[in-house]
């Protein structure tokens, strides 16, 4: 089994759906921010600690270091992994990738959607039905209202140009209640 690839466009962060993945199959799961040579260090022993032991690893931002991802891959196909082991990969899309990793792993292209209520949509269906019809009736109207704001803000970001100021992280991550 290969590496999962996460590729979204950029300022748009998928790798909460990981973290939130690993928390419902109870795996443990070791998460290194790439982009400095510290961040290289982490993901050479995470992986090399996820093969033997077979758990999982997520190696977030690796459009910053295209170079490394070669010698990655490397190691990867030398030794057999172990069965259960899963190496997640999220990166912007970006021309650097190596097209040798491309081919080896899963892509899963994830954006944020676009419009209003693709992203109203996408923010109900991500509450577990569990929370939506817990008790009292008002927490599903605080619900909607929460994703009306988040959707909202989410499409008015694609605008940044014409009238905010400054740019703002916001994504889906931050809807997490």
């Amino acid at each position: 089994r290969g590496p999962i690839l996460l590729c979204s466009e950029p300022g748009h962060d998928a790798s909460w759906r990981v973290d939130s993945l690993a928390a419902d199959k109870g795996k443990t799961m070791t998460s290194v921010s790439m982009g400095s040579s510290e961040g290289y260090d982490s993901a050479d022993r995470a992986v090399a600690a996820a093969m033997r032991e077979g758990s999982w690893v997520m190696l977030r931002n690796v459009h910053l270091c295209p170079s490394w991802l070669a010698s990655l891959e490397q190691r990867i196909h030398a030794r057999l992994p172990n069965p259960s082991m899963r190496l997640f990969l999220t990166a912007e899309i970006h021309p650097l990738l190596p097209p040798s990793l491309l081919r080896a792993s899963e892509l899963i292209a994830i954006g944020a959607p676009t419009g209003v209520r693709a992203a109203l949509l996408r923010y109900l269906k991500a509450i577990p039905p569990e929370l939506a019809s817990k008790f009292p009736v008002e927490r599903q109207k605080i619900y909607l209202l929460l994703g009306w704001l988040h959707s909202v803000i989410l499409e008015r970001l694609r605008y940044r140009p014409l009238g905010w100021a400054r740019g703002h992280e916001f994504g889906e991550a931050d809807a997490k209640c």
